[in-house]
Parts: structure tokens; sequence; C-alpha cells
């Protein structure tokens, strides 16, 4: 009851938090989602675990994310990841006698469709902040047709998805988020009866097919480090359709002129009032070598660490200068931090 109760409440958070966090977020193909259907999400991975909490806000029907095993942490972090239903999942490099503890997930994943739920993976298997489609590994497919054998009576969907970051490390950009036409893994079912890896290989194939389609450079090129600088904030007012259209046909985009140091002083001397957070968010970056998770920590501070700053600003100063000048400075607290990331945005850092 109260995991429950925390996800629902995390999945509205999250979703009032990231009107704040992006410039904006465009939502592609929603009409394309079986909603009264079990659901299977294949999506890409360009980001950390702030993927999987973004496709959660964003979709119609209750999600269960399959996550790597490591990401769980102790006890607690066990705890806060199952309300969120995060399944963890074990790869061989996580030791071979722990990959037996995947059937479990697989039949949490089974329950969860045969209530017309959704389940999301990241089927390229691993993260990386660009832009194209990674080889996919044959877990979706399986997991799919696996599933619809045991769930003979359903008809299962895979929906490809796509997400397209404007930045992947800085807020206040726009995030363009895709679903694809659904596959109907019945369609499949057949062959994979007669040969499996067949079955298999056809089912996956076609998801890849439908993941380009939702991405903004679906393949890597001779071009693609040319069209992935014209994804910036100069082009953020076009739809998906027409920049990926001219992306393709390199017109009618342009590069950012340069880093503006001015601009980026004048953003980062806006978070004085929020120095504690904003330092303390330096601290946990600093040792990650890997920068794929500086967006989603970023975005765990949105969530968490920013209002909890707030409110314990705000009750601290309300004792000593009175509740109306308390929250005057925790409102200017808020608006310096929105002022700082959109001077920042403007002082065009790059990826």
């Amino acid at each position: 009851m109260l995991k429950d109760a925390l996800y629902f409440f995390m999945k509205y958070h999250m979703a009032v938090v990231k009107f704040f966090f992006f410039r904006h977020v465009e939502v592609v193909g929603r009409s394309n989602i079986p909603v009264g259907h079990p659901i299977i999400y294949s999506c890409n991975h360009q980001n950390a675990f702030m993927d999987a909490l973004l496709i959660g806000t964003l979709s119609p029907v209750k999600i269960t994310s399959l996550t790597r095993s490591d990401v769980f942490g102790d006890h607690a972090g066990r705890w806060f990841m199952d309300a969120l239903q995060m399944q963890p999942i074990y790869r061989m490099r996580d030791g071979i006698e722990k990959l037996a503890k995947n059937e479990q997930a697989f039949e949490v994943v089974r329950d969860r469709l045969k209530k017309k739920e959704g389940i999301l993976i990241f089927s390229e298997g691993n993260h990386g902040n660009d832009y194209f489609l990674r080889p996919l590994s044959k877990g979706s497919s399986r997991m799919a047709l696996e599933s619809q054998e045991k769930l003979s009576d359903s008809d299962i969907y895979v929906v490809p998805v796509g997400l397209n970051y404007f930045h992947h490390q800085r807020p206040f950009h726009k995030l363009t988020a895709v679903f694809g036409k659904a596959i109907k893994v019945k369609d499949y079912f057949e062959l994979y009866k007669e040969h499996p890896a067949k079955g298999t290989n056809s089912l996956k194939s076609d998801i890849s097919d439908g993941m380009r389609e939702c991405l903004l450079i679906p393949e890597d090129s001779e071009s693609y480090e040319s069209k992935r600088k014209l994804i910036n904030r100069n082009n953020e007012s076009l739809g998906f359709d027409q920049l990926r259209a001219n992306l393709e046909s390199n017109s009618k985009l342009t590069t950012l002129n340069g880093k503006r140091d001015l601009l980026l002083s004048l953003g980062r001397a806006f978070g004085i009032i929020n120095f504690l957070p904003l330092l303390l968010i330096q601290m946990v970056l600093k040792p990650i070598k890997d920068i794929v998770f500086y967006g989603s920590i970023k975005w765990a501070a949105a969530l968490i660490l920013f209002p909890f700053y707030w409110i314990i600003l705000f009750t601290i100063l309300s004792l000593f200068l009175g509740m109306k000048v308390a929250g005057i400075i925790a409102v200017t607290s808020f608006l310096t931090l929105i002022l700082r990331q959109w001077l920042i945005k403007l002082s065009n850092v790059s990826h």
C-alpha cells in the first residue's frame, strides 16, 4: 500500500518537475500505445535512470522498468526502487550464479503483463549519449515471445520508443519522446514455434526498425557529428518530424555560435542562494567517470534535493525572520535557480 502511494506520488511529482526541468517536452505518437493490452516498451537509452522515470510519467499505464541489478544498492535503495516499479535484471558480468534470479524477474514481467500493465526494457543493453540506435540485444524480443507463449489468450504489443534529448547533461533544454507504431507479438509467434531463433531475430529486426523511426538521428554515419551539432537550442522550436527531415536534408538549421563566457559566469553567480545544494551536486558528480549519469543526477536533485532544501530554508528562516520574509527568500531561491539555468543554456555550453 505504501509502495503504491509512493509510486503515484512520484509519478505526478515528476510530471510537475519535468515542466521546470525541460524547456519543453514534446510527445509524439501517444495514440500508438495500445491501452487495454499488455505492453512492452522497447526504449533507447541515452541517459541513465532518468530515462525510466520519464517513461513512467509519460505512459498512460502503470509500468515496471527492467533495470540492471547494480543500480539497486543497499536495502533502503532496493525498497525505494521497488516502490518505483524497477525490477532488477542480472547480466553475465554480475556472475553466472545470479542469472538464475532472472526467472523471478520474468515471473514479475508475466504477472504485470497479465494485468495489462506496461514493461519497460532498454533493448540496447547499455546506455550512451549517442543519438543513433546502438545494436539491440535479443532480450526484448525473446521476452516478448516467451511472455506471449505463457499468456496465449492475450495480445502482447511491443511499442518502440525514442527519447531525444537536446542536451544530455544540462536542464532547460527540450526533450522529444516518440512512441512508434505498436508491433503485435502474435504475428511472429508461428515462426517462433517453428524456428525460435528466426522468430526472435525477425521480431528484433522489426523492433530495431521501429525504434530508428523514433530517433532524430537513426544511424551512425560520416555526417553524424555535424548532425549532432544541429540538435541544439536554436532548433528547439521545430517539431520532431520537421527537425528529422531537416537533419536528413541538412537545410534550414543553425549551429550554436560558440561559448559565451560572460553569460556562463553570470549564470553561475545567480547560484549563490542555492550554494549548498549546488555544491552537493558537484561533490556527487566529481568521482563519477561515466558522464551519462550527470543528467540523471541533476534530475534526481530537481526531484528531491532542491524541494527539500527550500523546505528547510523556509522553516529555519521563518523562525528568525517570520514566514513572510522566509517565503520571499525561498521563492527568490527558486527563481534565481531558474534564471541561473536559463543563462547557462544561453551561454551555449556544448554537450
